[in-house]
């Protein structure tokens, strides 16, 4: 008896290119892959336009973390949390071959970076207002 082995396709920066083009009909400038993430692929993207968004994607196999993804965000957005705004989101990946969500890039730089270079009152601050 022989085993098949299923290939599970991994997404690319291409692949993010192609599913912006198609969702909102902007061309990427650049788009590159944020370093953190174990399960999605995050790329940073500047449309021609000057747009600055996210593309977020997964392995179809992944999916249950979109699930889980796009709840919270409705959860988080109905109780006030400041949110980047979510343009599209298709989280069975049968449209485009990936769960996709694509949304605003907010300014800055990320938290999981930047929070060993603060100082305890500054992390008291940010724990004040996530508490709030």
């Amino acid at each position: 008896m022989t085993e098949t082995k299923t290939t599970v396709k991994t997404p690319t920066e291409q692949d993010a290119s192609t599913i912006l083009h198609d969702v909102t009909g902007k061309n990427a400038k650049s788009v590159k892959r944020f370093p953190t993430g174990l399960a999605n692929y995050v790329y940073d993207v500047e449309t021609e336009d000057g747009d600055s968004l996210v593309v977020r994607l997964a392995r179809p196999d992944m999916k249950h973390f979109f699930e889980g993804a796009v709840y919270w965000y409705d959860q988080l957005q109905e109780k006030g949390v400041p949110m980047p705004k979510l343009h599209y989101s298709e989280v069975d990946g049968a449209k485009h071959g990936f769960p996709t969500m694509i949304m605003d890039r907010l300014p800055g730089e990320n938290l999981g970076i930047v929070y060993p270079t603060l100082t305890p009152p500054q992390k008291k601050v940010l724990a004040d207002k996530m508490v709030e």
